[in-house]
């Protein structure tokens, strides 16, 4: 149980990292790698102004976050036991706390450069922070407004990249954005709790 919750966290985080920069993205899809300390997992990311869904394959299942910025909601699919999890969005920076990373703790952000990254011109951003062995590096494509590629060094041992591929820019149904039919609610009880 500990680990399917370690996962969860891990995939809102991931998710959260690709949030628009700025105010409204592009409308598209991609493949989606995210790699944590050498394991990488694959799937899709679809993305539209006001929500993004994100598939992870997870050795037997698929792993689905799902962000509505409209609603405020965070929700976590287990598609193998068809459940959800429900949390409440609170923003970039609440969630990059729960990894580790602080605002306050940012102590330098600085425009590296510009680079071509898949097909899309990029603003190359580093985070420097107070503990010099964190460090974060986001490339941010200009037409998306959206980031495309994300890395995290030294973070509570953690070495994270997530990095979208073959983006396509096109609309998704608005069931891609929805819970599917059947899926049951479960409740977030930490391992404390009796």
């Amino acid at each position: 149980m500990r680990i399917r919750l370690t996962l969860c966290l891990f995939l809102m985080i991931a998710a959260v990292l690709a949030i628009p920069h700025r105010a409204q993205a592009a409308t598209f899809s991609a493949d989606l790698t995210v790699t944590q300390n050498g394991r990488a997992h694959s799937g899709k990311i679809y993305v539209r102004d006001n929500a993004i869904r994100q598939e992870l394959r997870l050795k037997n299942e698929v792993q689905i976050t799902i962000i509505r910025l409209d609603q405020k909601l965070v929700w976590t699919l287990q598609t193998a036991n068809r459940t959800f999890l429900e949390t409440a969005y609170l923003g970039t920076q609440t969630d990059l706390q729960s990894y580790g990373i602080k605002t306050e703790d940012i102590r330098e952000t600085r425009t590296i450069g510009i680079e071509q990254l898949n097909g899309y011109r990029c603003t190359v951003i580093q985070y420097r922070f107070n503990d010099p062995k964190i460090m974060m590096t986001q490339w941010i494509a200009t037409k998306l407004n959206f980031t495309i590629k994300t890395e995290i060094h030294g973070v509570k041992g953690f070495n994270l990249t997530q990095e979208l591929k073959n983006i396509v820019e096109t609309p998704a149904a608005d069931t891609v954005f929805e819970i599917p039919a059947g899926y049951q609610k479960i409740s977030f009880t930490s391992p404390d709790t009796p």
